[in-house]
């Protein structure tokens, strides 16, 4: 006979599921409480700054340097009270945080046997002395925002005083020899108008980019958050019929990082995402957006059990671009595709890992380069006439014919999978010789120009047209088949034009990740920039003048190491003369974008791995030549509406040609909504 306690389990369970989805919306009001809170104590500070800085300005607005000290002990005290206001916000909100996290088992605490109060008091002591990977404790974390608050308040003060002062006596100097006052220094003098102080101690200490008050921000949610998922897994394993806790992602979680990994991979056997006691690897991150939720022992499967894997062998059967995403880096990627990165450096960071492979004796500059992955060898080549029937044709079948075939027993398409799309429509014919330039599609035949081949540049523009000549047949057949919204191109349906947008905002964001990552590497030199391209150029610049420094400390030297990152004779950069100015410079340029990930400036910088530029031409197409280039903006502006779309798609069905090498992963990583759109229209006319 089943035990009481038996027959109510599934009520039991359903009541602590319910009650956990409650405590995780009271978590984000709370989020959102602490939020409003923290801003209010920082603006308030800046009024009473502002203030400050007002009540010692002189009768010209100016505040002179004889009134620096005062103004500069006043700001010191007003920041302790910042401090203590905000730490006192700190312990009152992870404390119901804490609260929260146990009420989920409120009814089930005769079972647990413990104080449910007791393990929200160990979450709290477990939040202030727990020292994370960089070694830091909270205390040292607070610490550290109060430095950087007592900086930045200090910067904005003591610099346009002592500017203004300066300035003042150049003035008065000048006037003195009835000189000119030059525009610049009249700018200066301005520095101390005690409005221009306020205004800019308010910017730097409010909304600058890293400002004091975005850091207060951040450890504010982490801490929230690790209290309450602390004080809930402390009570649920105290539960006897807990297995584990579920790595739960927020429905707002931005974009895929390392917690999409924690969040699906089966690695304990308990489930995708599903940890026991103390492997949880909640939090992945600060800020983070993510919980944990119970398992219950019952509620594991055999089909758990048997699907155990570990991380390694997860990450390579993901997409390339959610590799990407995962480990962060270009670098760590090419490390697993090749089989050199271990489990346990999934979330080592890629300058440490470096140097641990240049000790073991791994070539680290081939790992991106793209001889690293051989394509596989081209398949034999179909005879004319035969394979599957053409999905389209309003005559005889002209697959095959003599002018593709050409192209085809030159080796074209190296990808079995693009020689099977094509292989289902009819061939495109050659249009005779043209007086007009360059080559182009139209209406299923094609015009090559002068290219031949036997060149590889000819064989990438062959590619490339007939993108465009797959892109129109797919169109037609979509039509036949009585699909609404379909122009002569497939790429310009709604699904590929949503695709495009939404890669045009995921290009924006890896740039504006770069930048974040640049103002981290060059804080002094990117100091209250945000981001605009101005902004981004300026951090390419500096992450390159780093390299050169790193490799020798001249542009030759760096370019010599540089273009081992690029194999011997890789693309369009070999014809550029090694030792020529363009030529070392592209290597540099090239090999500091691998070194931090800068995936949107590979495409930038044009002369790739690529024989024809199809990265920075699929980028231009993307983005209207935002990022990347190729054709005008002229071009596309009298094709709105398809234009774009339609050099997107044959971009991509151009690179999907390299097979596993360097090009189709970086393709994957730029564009992964397009590429997966012209993904999923081959597949599906290859299983028609």
């Amino acid at each position: 006979m089943l035990e009481p306690r038996q027959l109510i389990r599934p009520a039991i369970k359903a009541t602590i599921r319910r009650a956990s989805a409650r405590a995780r919306n009271a978590l984000h009001r709370l989020d959102g409480e602490a939020k409003r809170d923290l801003v209010g104590a920082y603006e308030r500070a800046v009024e009473d700054f502002g203030e400050a800085i007002r009540q010692r300005q002189s009768v010209d607005g100016r505040v002179h340097l004889e009134e620096l000290q005062s103004l500069l002990d006043q700001a010191t005290s007003r920041l302790n009270v910042l401090r203590s206001d905000r730490e006192g916000l700190l312990d009152k909100h992870t404390r119901e945080a804490a609260a929260l996290g146990i009420e989920p088992f409120a009814l089930e605490a005769a079972t647990i046997g413990t104080q449910l109060t007791q393990l929200a008091e160990d979450a709290l002591r477990f939040t202030h002395s727990f020292i994370a990977q960089d070694g830091l404790q909270l205390s040292d974390r607070l610490w550290r925002l109060d430095r950087h608050a007592r900086e930045v308040v200090a910067e904005a003060i003591q610099s346009h005083v002592i500017q203004g002062h300066s300035a003042s006596q150049a003035v008065n100097e000048l006037l003195s020899r009835g000189e000119r006052i030059p525009a610049d220094l009249a700018n200066k003098l301005n520095l101390s108008q005690a409005d221009r102080i306020a205004r800019v101690l308010g910017r730097d200490l409010l909304r600058a980019e890293g400002s004091p008050r975005a850091n207060a921000l951040r450890l504010m949610r982490t801490e929230i958050n690790r209290a309450h998922g602390e004080a809930y897994q402390a009570a649920a394993f105290a539960h006897p019929d807990t297995a584990g806790t579920r790595f739960l992602l927020s429905p707002s979680h931005p974009r895929r990082d390392i917690c999409d990994m924690h969040a699906r991979v089966n690695r304990y056997g308990l489930g995708p995402g599903v940890y026991p006691q103390g492997r949880n690897p909640w939090p992945a991150h600060p800020n983070t957006l993510s919980f944990v939720e119970v398992v219950f022992s019952d509620e594991i499967t055999d089909a758990d059990r048997k699907g155990k894997e570990d991380r390694i062998t997860w990450l390579n059967k993901q997409p390339v671009e959610t590799r990407i995403s995962v480990l962060g880096s270009l670098k760590k990627a090419g490390a697993l595709r090749q089989g050199i990165l271990k489990e346990n450096e999934i979330a080592t960071p890629w300058n440490v890992l470096k140097k641990r492979y240049q000790r073991r004796g791994i070539d680290v500059d081939s790992i991106l380069s793209p001889r690293s992955v051989r394509p596989p060898a081209p398949p034999a080549n179909p005879i004319p006439g035969t394979g599957p029937a053409p999905l389209e044709r309003d005559g005889p079948p002209r697959q095959n014919t003599a002018f593709f075939h050409k192209w085809e027993t030159a080796g074209t398409f190296q990808s079995t999978e693009l020689q099977r799309a094509v292989n289902r429509f009819d061939a495109p014919e050659e249009i005779p010789r043209q007086p007009r330039d360059g080559a182009y599609h139209l209406g299923g035949r094609i015009h090559m120009a002068a290219y031949t081949p036997d060149s590889p540049v000819g064989r990438g523009v062959m590619r490339h047209e007939t993108g465009h000549h797959i892109d129109t047949r797919i169109a037609l057949w979509k039509h036949r088949q009585g699909e609404r919204g379909v122009n002569r191109l497939w790429s310009s349906a709604p699904a590929g034009t949503d695709a495009l947008r939404a890669d045009n905002k995921h290009m924006d964001r890896l740039q504006r990740d770069y930048f974040a990552g640049a103002r981290r590497r060059h804080p002094e030199q990117l100091r209250g920039r945000r981001f605009s391209q101005s902004a981004l150029a300026r951090a390419r610049d500096l992450d390159t003048q780093a390299y050169v420094m790193q490799n020798g400390g001249n542009v030759p030297e760096a370019a010599t190491r540089a273009r081992s990152d690029l194999g011997s004779g890789a693309g369009p950069l070999s014809k550029l003369p090694p030792d020529s100015h363009p030529g070392m410079v592209a290597a540099v340029q090239n090999a500091t974008a691998q070194q931090h990930g800068d995936i949107t400036w590979l495409a930038e910088v044009r002369y790739l791995h690529t024989d024809d530029a199809l990265l920075g031409d699929l980028a231009g197409s993307i983005t209207k030549n935002r990022i990347g280039r190729g054709h005008t903006n002229s071009y596309y502006t009298a094709r709105r509406g398809w234009g774009q779309q339609a050099e997107a798609f044959a971009n991509v069905f151009a690179l999907m040609d390299y097979g596993a090498g360097f090009e189709r992963d970086y393709m994957d990583a730029l564009a992964p909504n397009f590429t997966r759109f012209v993904r999923d229209a081959l597949k599906e006319v290859i299983d028609a």
